[in-house]
This record gives C-alpha cells, structure tokens and sequence, in this order.
C-alpha cells in the first residue's frame, strides 16, 4: 500500500514498442516521440481496450509522472522510465525505439 501520490519502489516495469503506440504523423526531436495515451493505457493493461484508455482520459483518471493527462496524444522520451497511473493502478512504463 502507498500514500496518496507517492510512487512505490517495487513498481512491475512493461516495456512497449513505440511502433505499437505511435501517435499519426509522429515526430522525434530530441529523442521525444509523440504517444498515443490511450494506446498506451491499453498495451500496459491499465486499461482493457484503447476505448477504455479514452474513458479514463475524459474522467481525469490518467497521470503520468504525477501529472494530470487529458490530450490523447503526449510526448515522450524513448528508452526512458516514466510511472503511469489510471485510478489506482500503476505501472513503470519504458517506450522502446
């Protein structure tokens, strides 16, 4: 159990293809992509379907690194840690390139 915003230690780690989750007309600067969040919600199983992803999206249930997500489409760095919460659950998330 952990206190509220605070990130447990023994997080599972799921790596996710970057492929899998692109965002269209995706562009890498910097090392950055652009996600689809909802996509992403699915392929890490804290959701059970991509339309899933967009319910909890639209209740203000995702964060991604503590911070609040509504936009369907953000940026990350590949190969990378990030925590990704919708509800209770989380997860460490990898997008490998």
């Amino acid at each position: 159990m952990f206190q509220k915003d605070e990130v447990p230690e023994d997080l599972p780690l799921v790596s996710v293809h970057f492929e899998e989750v692109a965002a269209p007309n995706a562009s890498a600067r910097d090392g950055n992509v652009q996600v689809k969040l909802d996509k992403l919600l699915a392929r890490t199983g804290l959701a059970t379907s991509v339309t899933d992803g967009v319910r909890k999206l639209k209740q203000n249930a995702v964060r991604l690194d503590g911070r609040l997500q509504t936009d369907r489409v953000v940026a990350v760095r590949l190969g990378t840690e990030f925590t990704l919460r919708a509800g209770k659950k989380m997860v460490r998330v990898s997008v490998e390139g």
